[in-house]
């Protein structure tokens, strides 16, 4: 326990304290998602844990993927790469 305290203390002091507030707003977001996830699955729709638990994860997943796609399709689609063969100028 000692040694878990004294490396989060310096890694903290390492990357700064906004690094540490993201990581620790990450964290919570992830795990409060999961968790409401996971117990909503388990006791209202009648699934086992291990069902709920990927149900969880997969809501986890869930806005992960649309922020990476929704970045793929602005640097695709509205800001697309610069095509030297296709220059006007």
């Amino acid at each position: 326990m000692y040694l878990t305290v004294i490396f989060i203390h310096e890694t903290v002091r390492i990357l700064g304290i906004t690094w540490a507030y993201t990581i620790a707003i990450c964290t919570f977001a992830f795990v409060g998602k999961f968790g409401g996830c996971t117990i909503v699955a388990r006791y209202f729709a009648g699934f086992n844990w291990r069902e709920a638990g990927a149900i969880g994860s997969l809501m986890s997943c869930k806005g992960f993927v649309l922020h990476l796609i929704q970045f793929e399709f602005t640097n695709f689609f509205v800001f697309p790469f610069s095509d030297s063969s296709n220059s006007s100028c």
